[in-house]
């Protein structure tokens, strides 16, 4: 199996403050279906519905279906290229409606929204330390450690013997220091990083910790299976502007008074093209006419990656191509007994 390199946000908020600050929300079927599933109507579209609508606040004010006052900006793409013009066009006269995408209903052409507050510092300050702040008696925030492992003992029970997780073991930068809990331990590090702690921990696969240093506890399968993500083919083309002028960032971005502009207009006008989400424009299709619901999506920028852009510097736009749900789910594997080592495994 191949590994492949999985960053991760080793800041307040985790991973959240990795993203591509793109608001999208989901299909109302696929929450449906995990109602039907798993037999709780709670995870039904109309019973997540609200939880969507108190975090928002959207330009558009509150109705049925967005939200105002929450501590999520929703604002419309405000960046225009004449690049991102010309393939809406073609998009439409390819049969594409160009609209809004509705909420739990995605299936067309349209301008993304971004998502503001949402990068670098600005939603953990905002949001987290207030609320943490004012609860002394029973929150600490720690900083630059991370979860080594959990404390794992042998206690007596009904059934005979079992373990218990009594505590975690957490790298300081200089030392491992064990934390004991007097009630319980929530383990909340997301899909990466929660298989990664139990595995750490002894618990998982036999086959895949066997090798690693690490002393199986509990030989438990599924911990690190099933790992879905939407991995993006992403192509890349050289265009030419019939009049000269810049269609596309990528241009602007391989200057240094380019950038300089973009800098001063995000600093002073808090606009521009620093304020815009990783992508522009995003199309939602079926890969084909016997698929019953659509299962690929497409986003559109007008500018390259660091990669990429430090290797071309002609107008080039960049566009992508995605899988909602991906067939073939990937694994999350220890490579060696340490807590800086991780990978995901695409069998």
């Amino acid at each position: 199996m191949a590994a492949t390199r999985y960053p991760r946000g080793k800041v307040l908020g985790g991973s959240s403050n990795v993203n591509g600050m793109i608001y999208m929300r989901g299909q109302a079927r696929d929450y449906d279906q995990w109602a039907k599933l798993t037999g709780d109507d709670t995870w039904s579209w109309n019973k997540a519905l609200p939880y969507f609508k108190l975090h928002e606040d959207h330009y558009k004010g509150g109705d049925a279906l967005h939200g105002s006052g929450g501590e999520w900006r929703i604002e419309k793409q405000r960046l225009r290229w004449d690049i991102l013009d010309a393939f809406s066009q073609a998009a439409q006269q390819a049969g594409i409606p160009h609209d809004d995408f509705k909420p739990g209903d995605t299936k067309a052409l349209a301008t993304l929204k971004s998502i503001k507050g949402m990068a670098g510092a600005g939603t953990p300050p905002k949001h987290f330390r207030p609320t943490c702040n004012a609860r002394p008696w029973n929150f600490e925030m720690w900083t630059g450690t991370q979860v080594a492992k959990l404390v794992l003992e042998t206690q007596a029970g009904a059934d005979g013997t079992q373990q218990r997780c009594t505590g975690v073991q957490v790298w300081s930068g200089s030392e491992l220091v064990t934390v004991q809990c007097r009630s319980e331990v929530i383990l909340c590090a997301g899909s990466i990083g929660s298989p990664q702690i139990l595995q750490s921990s002894g618990i998982g696969p036999g086959a895949v910790l066997q090798g690693t240093g690490i002393d199986l506890v509990h030989d438990l399968p599924g911990v690190g299976e099933n790992l879905q993500d939407h991995l993006q083919l992403r192509s890349v083309y050289k265009v030419k502007s019939p009049t000269g002028k810049n269609i596309s960032l990528n241009t602007q971005a391989n200057s240094l008074l380019g950038k300089a502009k973009i800098g001063l207009e995000y600093l002073f006008q808090t606009n521009g093209n620093y304020e815009h989400g990783a992508f522009a424009i995003g199309c939602v299709r079926r890969s084909s006419p016997d698929q019953p619901y659509p299962n690929i999506e497409y986003h559109v920028t007008a500018e390259l990656g660091r990669f990429w852009r430090n290797r071309c510097t002609t107008l080039t736009p960049l566009l992508r191509v995605l899988q909602f749900k991906p067939h073939q789910p990937w694994q999350c594997a220890h490579q060696e007994q340490s807590v800086h080592r991780r990978s995901c495994h695409c069998p």
